[in-house]
């Protein structure tokens, strides 16, 4: 296997479990955009344990990661039968470039919610 290092964005919000002999597991997709043309590469991310608890409570959809990781493929058979392959990473580290948590989004998100019922005018400033 190959290290690999790639910084891109989740592309939906990360999905989490604990494994029968009591592991912490937490998958993501994270999209990263190719340097010419509107494409973008989906790549799968595996973390564990202390890290995998971590991303699951740091991060959301959209949320942008730093991930350094051993990289390979998985192949499998498209509905044509035609052979296809995703891109692989067994995450040993995601750096977390927007420190903005689920909980603090939410909170972020009723405030604005409650700011935009205020008349300004009454406040009497």
């Amino acid at each position: 296997m190959n290290k690999f290092f790639v910084i891109g964005n989740l592309t939906k919000d990360p999905e989490s479990r604990v494994t029968s002999n009591g592991k912490d597991v937490c998958n993501f997709t994270v999209a990263v955009k190719k340097r010419y043309g509107a494409d973008a590469q989906y790549i799968k991310v595996t973390t564990w344990g202390v890290l995998a608890q971590n991303c699951q409570t740091y991060l959301s959809k959209g949320s942008k990661v730093a991930v350094l990781g051993e990289a390979s493929i998985e192949v499998y058979s498209g509905k044509d039968g035609s052979a296809k392959g995703n891109l692989v990473c067994n995450a040993e580290t995601v750096e977390f470039l927007n420190r903005v948590n689920k909980d603090e989004k939410a909170a972020e998100e009723a405030m604005a919610s409650d700011i935009a019922g205020i008349d300004f005018d009454d406040i009497g400033f």
